[in-house]
């Protein structure tokens, strides 16, 4: 309600004095002018608008504080280009064969991948726990106080060797974490093995190349002496004895791989004057995929190996070779007529760096060792029979991936 009866125009309120019998005793009025009200209000606006403004200054100040340590903490890098980052990051840690596990000043893990997760024989994440529960045995100390890293440590988890490196994470020259990645040793020494099988296999061919050059130098001197009728005789013996390998070889033993193996044995074995017979009821289908060109090399070359040099020495050297793939099972034997391998001796042969050999210049001990890692791998069975008038040794392998128990 407006009224002029003040000094001006202004707002009034009215309300009535009761008795406790609900009778009216009077009323009660209460009026401002409406100028001084929008001068109150004014005062208001204007003290709300100097603490308003303040505070804007104190947010853009304190805002600014705050995006310069958030750059310093993430080294500069735009929130678009954090995110991209991991997603990399991510990425690449999932795609690694090595593990990885990143740690905290404090050794707590904060990071770990698959692979790693693989290699120690664990399910869940880790994170937030101390890295030696994981890592035992490492010397963590020696990297933080040093902040230089510490390659091929070994340790032993599960039934694993493990080659660890720690590297420590460095902000302005103080060691804030470190980053441990992990090999497994057995893959790496299976892959030193095969290296050296298929560098073996490569003297094979090249020692069958060079028989095939002395012949062609024998020929070739005798049709210079005009011995027509020997060089006919030796040509037919050659042909002869090529038809006997191709008919065994390449009739009976449908492997390419084994083919390979086999072709590269008998060079080497003509190279050091001893028949590498195989035998002409062997029979052999294409191999399944399970069983790589690596086993077979690994297997097939060290027995024979092994064989041409237990006979070497013998009057009439002889070894002979036999697969035979009928039934659940792959059969190769390999049987020499050396002079036989002792019976205490023969639970030791196939340990890591024994040889019944004499120790020469060649390391020694360790095709056998192999052999019977990757028949393991492959679910087989090696059997070991000797006399003094030879040995043989046969190996049996599934044709599927389950394990077959022999007695």
């Amino acid at each position: 309600m407006e009224t002029d009866e003040f000094t001006g125009p202004a707002i009034v309120g009215i309300a009535p004095v009761l008795s406790s019998s609900e009778n009216v005793l009077g009323v009660v009025t209460v009026g401002y002018l409406k100028k001084e009200l929008w001068s109150l209000i004014f005062e208001r606006i204007r003290i709300i608008m100097y603490f308003s403004i303040i505070v804007i200054v104190i947010g853009i100040g304190l805002g600014y504080l705050l995006a310069r340590h958030i750059r310093k903490e993430t080294l500069g890098y735009e929130p678009r280009e954090i995110a991209e980052l991991y997603r990399n990051r991510d990425a690449l840690l999932t795609s690694l064969n090595e593990g990885v596990v990143a740690t905290n000043e404090d050794r707590m893990v904060t990071l770990i991948n698959k692979s790693a997760k693989k290699l120690l024989g664990i399910n869940n994440s880790y994170t937030k726990r101390h890295i030696t529960t994981l890592l035992p045995n490492l010397d963590y100390q020696k990297v933080y106080e040093d902040r230089k890293g510490k390659l091929n440590q070994e340790t032993v988890i599960n039934n694993k060797t493990l080659i660890v490196n720690l590297v420590p994470t460095l902000t302005d020259q103080n060691t804030t974490g470190l980053v441990a990645t992990l090999r497994d040793k057995t893959e790496i020494t299976e892959l030193i093995n095969t290296l050296s099988e298929v560098k073996r296999y490569s003297d094979d061919l090249r020692a069958q190349t060079h028989e095939h050059s002395n012949q062609m130098h024998l020929i070739y001197g005798m049709l210079q002496l005009g011995k027509y009728d020997e060089v006919l005789s030796l040509i037919d013996k050659e042909i002869s004895n090529l038809e006997m390998i191709n008919r065994s070889i390449f009739e009976q033993i449908k492997d390419s791989n084994v083919q390979a193996v086999l072709i590269g044995k008998i060079g080497k074995a003509s190279e050091k004057k001893i028949d590498l017979i195989i035998d002409q009821e062997s029979y052999l289908s294409p191999l399944p995929p399970h069983i790589e060109s690596s086993d077979l090399v690994t297997i097939i070359g060290n027995l024979i190996d092994n064989a041409l040099d237990a006979v070497v020495s013998q009057q009439n050297p002889s070894v002979s070779f036999s697969a035979i793939d009928i039934g659940n099972d792959i059969i190769f034997e390999i049987a020499d007529n050396g002079n036989g391998i002792e019976e205490q001796k023969i639970k030791k042969i196939f340990q890591s760096g024994y040889s019944t050999k004499k120790q020469g210049e060649e390391k020694r001990g360790f095709g056998l060792a192999n052999v019977k890692s990757t028949v393991e791998k492959l679910n087989g069975v090696i059997q070991v029979d000797s006399t003094s008038q030879g040995t043989t040794v046969t190996v049996y392998i599934p044709k599927n991936e389950r394990r077959h128990i022999y007695d």
